[in-house]
C-alpha cells in the first residue's frame, strides 16, 4: 500500500487549491517501510506506535486560539484569519467518514490515518495548516530528519505535476515552538505569482505533526509559523 506522508498532502492542497492529492505522486512504499538501520537513532528505536489516542492527539480551537497538546504548542489568531471548521477541514482532505460530526476529525485520524487539525487563511491567501498523520509500522523508526529526506525527495514531481515554475527545494533546520525541528523551505511561480511555505516537522506520541505556513508576493513564512508558541 502506498504511504502518504502528511507532509506531502499539506504542500499538494495548498498548491492545487486545496484540492484532493493527485494520483501518483505519493512516496513510494518501499522508501518509507525500509529505512537503513545505519541511520537510525536512539530516538527513533525507542519510538513504537501510537501511545497516544486519536482524541487526545487532536487539537482544539475556542476564543481565537488554538492547542494541541501532542505537540505541546498554542497559537492566537486575530479576526483577519479565517479558521476553517472540522467539517470544513474534512471537506477539504476529502476524507471518508461515517458522519461530519465533532468526532469525525477523530475519525478520520483513526481510519485515514492522517487529518487536517489546523487550517487558516487571510484574505491575501497567506495560510497555515496542521496535519497531524498517524505512525503505524511501517514508519515507527523514520525520525524527523528521515522522515524531511523522504519527502524531499518526492517533491520535484509534485513541483512538476502542479505545474510550479522555477521551483528551489531546501531542507531546513528552524525553530518551532522554542524547539529546533527539521523542515522544508519551498519557493518557486505558480499561476505567475511568487509562492512560499515553510514546513516544519514534529514527532510526538507516535504522530508526526507537520505546520506548514505558505503565501504569496511576500515570504512572511517565519511570521507566520511565530503564531505558534510552546504551551
Amino acid at each position: 500500500m502506498k504511504h502518504i506522508f502528511a507532509m506531502l498532502l499539506a504542500l499538494v492542497l495548498i498548491l492545487s487549491g486545496c484540492a484532493r492529492i493527485p494520483m501518483g505522486i505519493q512516496p513510494e512504499e518501499s522508501a518509507a517501510s525500509a529505512p537503513e538501520e545505519a541511520t537510525v537513532s536512539e530516538e527513533t528505536t525507542a519510538e513504537t506506535e501510537a501511545t497516544v489516542s486519536a482524541q487526545e492527539a487532536v487539537g482544539t480551537f475556542q476564543g481565537g486560539v488554538y492547542e494541541n497538546d501532542l505537540l505541546g504548542v498554542t497559537a492566537s489568531f486575530d479576526s483577519d484569519w479565517y479558521i476553517a471548521t472540522a467539517e470544513e477541514r474534512l471537506q477539504i482532505m476529502g476524507a471518508t467518514v461515517d458522519t461530519l460530526d465533532d468526532d469525525a476529525l477523530v475519525e478520520s485520524l483513526e481510519k485515514n490515518g492522517t487529518a487536517m487539525d489546523l487550517y487558516a487563511a487571510q484574505e491575501n491567501s497567506s495560510n497555515v495548516n496542521v496535519m497531524l498523520e498517524k505512525i503505524g509500522f511501517q514508519s515507527v523508526l523514520i525520525s524527523e530528519e528521515m522522515y524531511v529526506d523522504i519527502t524531499l525527495e518526492q517533491l520535484p514531481k509534485v513541483m512538476e505535476t502542479l505545474q510550479v515554475e522555477d521551483a528551489k527545494l531546501e531542507k531546513i533546520s528552524l525553530t518551532f515552538a522554542g524547539e529546533t525541528h527539521p523542515g522544508i523551505s519551498v519557493s518557486g511561480i505558480q499561476s505567475g505569482m511568487n509562492f512560499y511555505e515553510k514546513m516544519a516537522v514534529v514527532k510526538s506520541g507516535g504522530y508526526f505533526g507537520v505546520i506548514t505556513a505558505a503565501c504569496y508576493n511576500e515570504d512572511v513564512t517565519d511570521d507566520i509559523l511565530g503564531l505558534f508558541q510552546a504551551k
